[in-house]
């Protein structure tokens, strides 16, 4: 089972298939860290055999080898920053569904959405999204899903405008001052659709 079918199948989740995604993703990332240890090592091989050779054929042969395994363990790393993500998402899932378990609240991932769930996983996806950003995004995100229907109409359409405005700031895809403009343009639209 993966993050996907857990979202999938979300009306039958369970604290155990969570557990199970966890410790899945904790194998592949340990396999993962031991490939990435045996790549790096292959490439410093390769780079001392390239120095230590004069014939030009061979480091030829050796600086293709070279850029190839520079390029798979990119790759890898890239990877390794998914798996991050899913482990944190699996973890925070973890955390919600727990808190809603013991208070007797709806299950978890009854509540998610499809929204929500295409949500989460183009912020698993995206490469500009890391780290810290990451974590408030998905913590965030965890919010809107326990949230009640009250705490969800606190906002108009012209403040979910300037919300998806601040997030595409927060991302780099947008500047201030090409966001105040859109933030400006969309208030002036959404009042001239409501007049």
């Amino acid at each position: 089972m993966s993050l996907l079918d857990i979202f999938k199948g979300r009306k039958k989740i369970t604290a155990q298939d969570i557990r199970i995604e966890k410790i899945r993703l904790e194998q592949r990332e340990k396999k993962m860290a031991a490939d990435i240890e045996n790549m790096a090592k292959e490439k410093e091989e390769l780079f001392r055999k390239g120095a230590e050779t004069t014939s030009k054929s061979l480091r030829m042969i050796y600086a293709r080898k070279f850029e190839e395994t520079t390029k798979r363990l990119q790759l890898m790393e890239r990877e390794s920053i998914r798996l991050w993500k899913e482990a944190r998402v699996i973890t925070a899932l973890n955390h919600v569904y727990e808190h809603t378990r013991g208070s007797g609240g709806e299950r978890l991932l009854a509540k998610l959405t499809d929204g929500q769930m295409m949500d989460i996983m183009r912020l698993i996806d995206s490469d500009d999204i890391k780290g810290e950003v990451f974590n408030e995004k998905l913590d965030q995100m965890m919010g809107l899903i326990d949230a009640t229907d009250a705490n969800k109409e606190q906002i108009g359409a012209e403040g979910k405008e300037i919300l998806g405005i601040w997030e595409k700031m927060d991302e780099g895809s947008m500047e201030f001052e090409e966001g105040l403009k859109q933030a400006d343009e969309e208030t002036k639209k959404k009042s001239k659709e409501a007049n």
